[in-house]
């Protein structure tokens, strides 16, 4: 459950900006920085021999279902009209790119942080 910390952040943000306790610039900081915040704390929680599953549960999970939502997005858009979706393939390829950052980011986080002993 200490890989999911971030994650739980990340709902807890949204639930309250969904409520309109928080205002949306707090909601998007929180967001971005539980986001980048993920991959060093899974890293730095993990145990010397938990470090592939501190990966998985942690960073893993967020690229995951980024990536699963990429994929749902595609298939749907597939069959609307083309002049009506390329607005949308590009911001799926931005999505992509953006994502393929991320798991490099991840990975060095990974590499440099060292984990607790």
């Amino acid at each position: 459950m200490r890989f999911l910390a971030p994650h739980v952040v990340i709902v807890v943000a949204a639930t309250l900006w969904a409520h309109g306790v928080l205002p949306e610039g707090a909601f998007l900081a929180v967001f971005a920085g539980a986001h980048l915040w993920a991959p060093i704390r899974a890293a730095r929680v993990a145990r010397p021999g938990e470090r592939t599953k501190a990966f998985l549960v942690g960073p893993g999970t967020i690229v995951g279902v980024h990536a699963l939502l990429i994929v749902i997005i595609f298939v749907v858009i597939l069959g609307a009209p083309p002049e009506d979706v390329w607005i949308t393939q590009m911001l799926l390829v931005y999505w992509t790119i953006a994502l393929a950052v991320y798991f490099v980011y991840c990975a060095i986080a990974f590499v440099v942080t060292p984990s607790r002993r």
